[in-house]
Formats: C-alpha cells, sequence, structure tokens
C-alpha cells in the first residue's frame, strides 16, 4: 500500500511541476490553483480510503 501511496504522490508532484513550468514559460497564464491543495485532497483521500478498507474489510473483498 505504502508502493501506491508514494507513486500516486510522485505523479501527483510530476504534473504540478509540469504545470509549474508552463506557467513559468508564459508569464502570461496564471496558475490554476493552489499547488497545497493538489497534493492534500489525494493524501487525505488516499487515509480515507485506508480507513475504510480497515473498518469494512468484509465489503471490499
Amino acid at each position: 500500500m505504502l508502493k501506491e501511496w508514494i507513486q500516486a504522490n510522485l505523479t501527483i508532484f510530476s504534473a504540478i511541476l509540469i504545470i509549474k513550468l508552463i506557467c513559468w514559460a508564459n508569464p502570461d497564464l496564471d496558475e490554476p490553483f493552489n499547488y497545497w491543495w493538489g497534493m492534500l485532497i489525494p493524501n487525505v483521500a488516499f487515509i480515507l480510503v485506508l480507513i475504510l478498507k480497515r473498518f469494512f474489510k468484509e465489503e471490499f473483498h
């Protein structure tokens, strides 16, 4: 499970870096969102899924 979490974080971080690079190269573009939220929301969702899997184990299998 930790491997998937790390892969998801690296994918999100890579997407954020690409967006920042595009915004840096073209100053007319505004940055579309706060990047901390882009990392926080998927991590909270991942933790929520872990909690739900623990409490509802028989329904996930």
